[in-house]
């Protein structure tokens, strides 16, 4: 450590028993955890840090003979260490999946704000093949990838879903919250022309949407797409047919109302076929010649004028 100027160094398979902390003859600290088994000396990690790094030590935890922690603190963030001891490529699949769930345990139960290093003996192969895996695996590796580094390089992709699944969650609920507070809702009127099946449609199209936005296997998504665009194009389709309908039933309506002479009607449906349905609020002006915005005060000004052109007669 002297030689190569190393405040921190992680240890693997030092095949000490239980766990603990103990000072070296030279002042450096080692934090250990191995088996509890009184009569087997195997596997074991540890953490050796010069007297330094120790002051700034805040907590460590031995999680497993083959996994411990230790977080320490920084100038700008604190630093959480896990040193871990991969089993070896010969283990039982059981044996590496245990592993890896309290690897992931393991982080998970780190502050999100802290600076997470995982070092150890990894007993892993990644290869040089990294598509999908860019922000995991580098461009750099060798040969081919072994089934340690298939379990490896799966269990970070999950454990790095996770977390942006965690900091979306947070992001997602601080803005509706928000939008609650300040916007509120909508009150969103469905169109009364179009049919219960057309509206059911509308559903299907919208549930193919949001499982091509939560599927991440590009096969699946281009299955979903497809699916998706023929129910745009069925939404489309049945919503022209509904609208035609519609427009054809008023045009018979305003056919019938002019045959009776109702002028009510005819005017009403003949102003909904126009597509004319606001009613438009001009401002007008007081005898200053003042614009008023109010409706209070137009009220009041048509009131004035009309009065005044009683007094006139």
């Amino acid at each position: 450590m002297r030689r190569y100027k190393l405040k921190i160094l992680e240890l693997s398979e030092i095949r000490w028993k239980d766990f603990g902390s103990l000072t070296t003859k030279k002042g450096y600290t080692l934090l250990y955890s191995g088996v509890t088994d009184e009569h087997i000396h195997r596997e074991g990690v540890g953490i050796l840090m010069t007297n330094d790094a120790h002051k700034s030590l805040l907590q460590w935890h031995p999680v497993s003979e083959r996994i411990i922690t230790a977080r320490s603190k920084a100038k700008v963030r604190n630093i959480s260490i896990i040193q871990c001891y991969v089993p070896t490529e010969a283990s039982e699949i059981n044996k590496k999946l245990d592993f890896y769930r309290t690897l992931r345990d393991t982080i998970n139960k780190i502050r999100s704000n802290d600076i997470t290093i995982v070092m150890g003996n990894l007993n892993a192969k990644v290869g040089d093949e990294n598509y999908g895996l860019e922000q995991i695996v580098g461009k750099y590796g060798l040969r081919t990838r072994n089934e340690n580094g298939n379990l490896q390089s799966g269990n970070e992709a999950e454990s790095e879903s996770e977390e942006v699944e965690q900091i979306w969650n947070k992001i997602k609920e601080n803005f509706i919250e928000v939008s609650e507070q300040t916007l509120g809702y909508k009150n969103v009127q469905k169109k009364d022309w179009m049919t219960t099946e057309t509206w059911a449609t509308i559903e299907q199209r919208r549930k193919a949407k949001h499982q091509i936005n939560v599927c991440k296997a590009r096969n699946q998504v281009k299955l979903l797409s497809i699916k998706y665009n023929d129910l745009n194009r069925e939404v489309k389709r049945k919503v022209r047919r509904d609208k035609r309908k519609w427009f054809d039933d008023i045009a018979k309506k305003v056919e019938v109302a002019a045959n009776r002479g109702d002028l009510k009607t005819l005017y009403q449906s003949t102003k909904i076929l126009s597509k004319k349905l606001c009613d438009y609020n001009c401002p007008i002006r007081d005898k200053d010649g003042t614009l008023l915005t109010n409706e209070d005060n137009q009220l009041s000004r048509w009131k004035q004028y009309f009065e005044d052109l009683v007094k006139q007669g």
